[in-house]
C-alpha cells in the first residue's frame, strides 16, 4: 500500500509540473510579439456575428496572429466565461 501512494504521489507531482510547464508556455507565447510589423498595416475584415474559430482562422491566414493555439490562449485568459441559467422544469408522473 505505502509503495502504490509513492507511486501516485510522484504521479501526480509529474502531472502537476506538466501542467505548470504547458501554463508557462502558453503565457510566454501570450507575451511575446508576434513580429516586429516592418511590413505595412493589414487589415482584415471581420464581419458581425463571426464566431471565435472564423476570427481566428481569418487572423492566421492574413498573418497577424502566429498561430491558432496562442490565439486560444490568449482568449481563454482574457475573455470571461459567462454563464446564462436555462430555465428549466421539473415534469411529475401521478
Amino acid at each position: 500500500m505505502k509503495k502504490f501512494l509513492i507511486t501516485l504521489l510522484i504521479l501526480v507531482l509529474f502531472a502537476a509540473a506538466g501542467a505548470g510547464a504547458l501554463g508557462f508556455y502558453a503565457w510566454n507565447r501570450m507575451q511575446t510579439p508576434y513580429k516586429g510589423f516592418s511590413e505595412p498595416e493589414k487589415s482584415v475584415d471581420i464581419p458581425p456575428g463571426t464566431g471565435t474559430a472564423e476570427i481566428r482562422r481569418r487572423l492566421v491566414d492574413a498573418g497577424v496572429v502566429s498561430d491558432e493555439w496562442a490565439f486560444r490562449a490568449a482568449l481563454a485568459w482574457t475573455v470571461p466565461v459567462t454563464v446564462i441559467p436555462a430555465p428549466f422544469f421539473v415534469v411529475t408522473v401521478m
